[in-house]
């Protein structure tokens, strides 16, 4: 149980910092961040598979797990939202697709190890 509660902190934590990360950038930095690279992609989808691995490990499938991946995909789309209205650009569709694969990728990378570490053990 203290790992669980431990990745739930974690979770907590790297949202937070998500949010610092998206609020704490001045305008004349955010409008030169608006890219289209393989880097801008990976970083978006790194970012987000962090917080559904934790999420998942946290949580588990329980409803309170799922409440917490609906909140993560609401925080990347707040994310870029915010980004839109800030730096006054269009909103960027794809940046939150990014953000939804990367929490998929977390999830089914948590729940590949589980059931891994559960398959070694009988």
């Amino acid at each position: 149980m203290h790992g669980r509660l431990w990745a739930r902190i974690a979770a907590g934590l790297w949202a937070v910092g998500i949010v610092v990360g998206t609020l704490g950038r001045a305008s004349h930095v955010g409008q030169h961040l608006r890219t289209t690279g393989a880097g801008h992609i990976v970083a978006h989808v790194g970012v987000f598979a962090v917080l559904g691995a934790l999420t998942a490990y946290g949580f588990g499938s329980s409803r309170y797990g799922r409440i917490a991946l609906v909140v993560a995909v609401l925080l990347g789309t707040c994310a870029e939202v915010y980004e839109s209205v800030a730096f006054h650009g269009a909103m960027e569709y794809a940046d939150v697709a990014t953000n939804v694969c990367g929490l998929l990728l977390g999830l089914g990378f948590a729940y590949w190890m589980e059931r891994r570490r559960a398959s070694s053990r009988t």
